[in-house]
């Protein structure tokens, strides 16, 4: 199926807001920094190479693919207007070779999670129904394959249970990002957009004003010595930019930086890490540049 957003996965527990459900079978669950859910212990469970979740019923064709990422870019209020454009979009966004849409979708809510059914069919031959709902700091998505899938909604749907991610940090005008290895503090007025590839921090007034953050794993412990040939082999190559990087000393920490000019305004790119991870930022846009100080200074290495 076409990779869903380019993004990460995650899923559920227990109801957040609502009766915990019951299964006629004995049930498993699912968990991760995102997200919980339950579903049959006789289902099996797998993973997509996009990484998000597989659950297949034994002895038919149905199953459930489903993750969830942690954002507030995309929000669905309940509203019929306020919410077709965002709607329109995840539909274009999941269309692929596997799963088509009939182009008809109604409101569904589970608990805090609210958001939209559309109906379809998956490979051309089964039914199957995808379900989006957020929380105004998640996303949650489920596609469910047949009827025997189809007809198991309101228990996974039920079961979910969100991980709250966020949180004021010490410095007034930040909250803290977890990330997996590391923190550090993004400005409040800064939405959130996990991806596949990292967390990408857009401003909520100015949407060409952009702070992203991805980690790599190395071969070898990061030094200030390797920094600046981090720096230059994973400099985007869609910036366009020459790759010089040059050593600057930031909240007490090294950091090997890149800097240049993208049509939407000055850029840089940083790196820095501990042990065998390296954590590269790009700002972009003298909006998001003045931040690149303080968020540099709050990143802790777990």
């Amino acid at each position: 199926m076409k990779r869903f957003l380019t993004i990460l996965c995650a899923l559920a527990l227990l109801a957040a807001c609502g009766a915990v459900t019951v299964y006629a079978e004995d049930s498993a669950a699912y968990r991760d920094d995102v997200y919980s859910f339950r579903y049959p212990a006789s289902w099996k469970q797998g993973t997509a190479k996009d990484g998000s979740i597989v659950l297949e019923i034994p002895g038919t064709g149905d199953g459930v693919i489903t993750f969830a990422i942690f954002t507030d870019l995309i929000r669905f209020t309940g509203d019929e207007e306020t919410d077709a454009p965002g709607i329109k979009n995840l539909l274009a966004e999941y269309s692929g070779k596997n799963l088509s849409f009939t182009g008809e979708y109604e409101p569904v809510r589970y608990g805090n999670l609210q958001g939209f059914r559309a109906p379809g069919h998956w490979a051309g031959k089964q039914d199957a129904s995808m379900i989006c709902v957020t929380d105004g700091e998640h996303l949650v998505s489920f596609v469910l394959i047949g009827k025997r899938a189809m007809a198991e909604e309101a228990a996974l749907l039920g079961s979910v249970v969100t991980v709250d991610n966020g949180g004021t940090g010490a410095k007034e005008g930040f909250r803290t990002w977890q990330g997996k290895g590391y923190s550090l503090l993004y400005p409040e007025n800064y939405s959130t957009l996990e991806q596949t590839t990292g967390i990408v921090f857009v401003d909520k007034d100015k949407s060409s004003q952009i702070i992203m953050a991805r980690t790599y794993t190395l071969n070898e412990d990061y030094s200030d010595e390797l920094a600046p040939s981090i720096a230059a082999g994973r400099l985007p190559k869609s910036t366009g930019l020459k790759a010089e990087p040059e050593m600057e000393r930031i909240g007490g920490r090294n950091a090997a930086v890149i800097r240049g000019d993208l049509e939407s305004g000055p850029m840089a790119f940083y790196v820095v890490g501990q042990g065998r991870t390296a954590l590269a930022l790009m700002f972009m846009g003298a909006g998001a540049l003045s931040y690149a100080e303080d968020i540099i200074a709050s990143i802790v290495f777990e």
